[in-house]
């Protein structure tokens, strides 16, 4: 029988979390592109404790906002007072966007946690 490390390599896991977090990204990019702002998906691997890794906020940003130029996407930080714009919090684990569809003239704000994208 073959052992893991001859199959797959030695980094393997390194690998695997890495395609996690890409497909993560991916799926959560292409949703707030198309303005699908209710979806389960786990993306556990983007998160860290209570916050979403900077570096994935980052990354959902940049390739949402270029997926969809009609639409800018942004980030809410939930230490910063643009949360007071939200009609409520979240305790826990929990990121707070927006999504402004310029054509539809509307702006759309939405919470995701480690396993779900909600919108209010």
């Amino acid at each position: 029988m073959a052992d893991i490390l001859t199959e797959y390599g030695t980094d393997y896991k390194q690998d695997v979390l890495q395609d996690k977090r890409k497909n993560a990204l991916d799926v959560i990019a292409n949703n707030l592109a198309n303005c699908e702002l209710t979806f389960v998906y786990n993306s556990t691997s983007l998160w860290n404790n209570y916050n979403m890794y900077r570096g994935a906020i980052k990354a959902v940003l940049k390739r949402a906002n270029a997926l969809s130029p009609d639409t800018h996407i942004g980030h809410i930080d939930k230490r910063g007072s643009e949360v007071k714009q939200l009609p409520y919090l979240l305790n826990g684990t929990v990121e707070y966007w927006y999504v402004l569809n310029i054509p539809r003239k509307t702006i759309y704000y939405c919470y995701s946690t480690p396993t779900q994208f909600e919108s209010y």
